[in-house]
């Protein structure tokens, strides 16, 4: 699965920052000229969506749904919830009581909880087109570590800040929603839709054709990029793809990966994610 490898990677790029500095795909001055955008945007009107109780693999959990009904493709969306201002002392004995015996934490382990607001988080990175429905999303406390399943805890918060990742004019926009001073944020920086490398390393592997291609990790010897709006066909044409390019070595495929090396140290690795349909692609050597 790619939240996996997403881990491992997103650890690899904090050690490389810190080592080198951060230098994302495209010009410095393209950086500078996108600082804004007149483009269209996507508010939260647009976005019909609803968190309650919903059934993942048989279990009841809180989950969040929403249909885009935006004239701009989605990416990603997310919701952050906060407690309520009206909260009482006594309901947040017994929100922590109840998480101190439904996980089984530590005294530790509450001291830190303790610290922290009340609230939930959810999110979903899909491209997601006009119309289209996404369901089913889970959410989770605090940092995302234990999953909401109790009506009961969701009644102590409200929406707080929601994020909104989308494609405008060719390029990807993220935009902050405040619920409370109900006025929008839009990052200063935009970032290109389709990315690529520059780098040598970018001619020892196909450039996927898809709408939204973001580039991860852009090294001499390492090259890393999520293909969104795959499905499961076209992950297997890409597999074949690199097939034809020589990556048959040592290989190891299942149904949602692919991991192979060539003849001249070159190697490939290709997590599909068949929920979010997106594919993960990493090429080394």
């Amino acid at each position: 699965m790619r939240s996996k490898k997403k881990i491992i990677i997103t650890t690899f790029i904090g050690a490389i920052m810190l080592l080198a500095g951060c230098h994302s795909v495209g010009t410095d001055q393209e950086q500078k000229d996108n600082k804004k955008t007149d483009s269209e945007t996507v508010k939260i009107e647009d976005i019909d969506w609803n968190v309650g109780e919903g059934i993942i693999d048989g279990d009841r959990h809180i989950v969040m749904n929403y249909v885009n009904n935006s004239k701009l493709d989605i990416v990603y969306f997310g919701l952050d919830y906060t407690e309520k201002e009206e909260i009482t002392e006594e309901e947040k004995q017994k929100f922590y009581s109840d998480i101190e015996r439904k996980f089984n934490l530590s005294d530790d382990d509450m001291i830190k909880i303790k610290e922290e607001t009340i609230g939930m988080n959810t999110s979903v990175e899909r491209l997601v087109k006009e119309g289209d429905e996404v369901s089913n999303v889970p959410c989770h406390y605090f940092s995302g570590i234990y999953y909401l399943k109790d009506k009961a805890h969701l009644e102590l918060m409200q929406p707080d800040i929601a994020t909104i990742e989308f494609v405008s004019n060719g390029r990807l926009y993220t935009e902050y929603y405040d619920f409370k001073s109900q006025k929008y944020s839009l990052e200063s920086d935009s970032e290109e839709t389709v990315q690529w490398t520059e780098k040598e390393i970018g001619t020892e592997i196909d450039k996927p054709e898809a709408e939204v291609i973001k580039v991860t990790l852009d090294l001499d010897d390492y090259l890393c990029f999520d293909v969104y709006g795959v499905s499961e066909s076209q992950f297997e044409e890409y597999m074949d793809l690199c097939k034809k390019r020589g990556y048959t070595k040592d290989a190891d495929k299942d149904e949602d990966s692919y991991d192979a090396e060539r003849d001249d140290g070159y190697s490939v690795s290709i997590d599909y994610d068949q929920t979010d349909c997106i594919m993960d692609v990493s090429v080394s050597k």
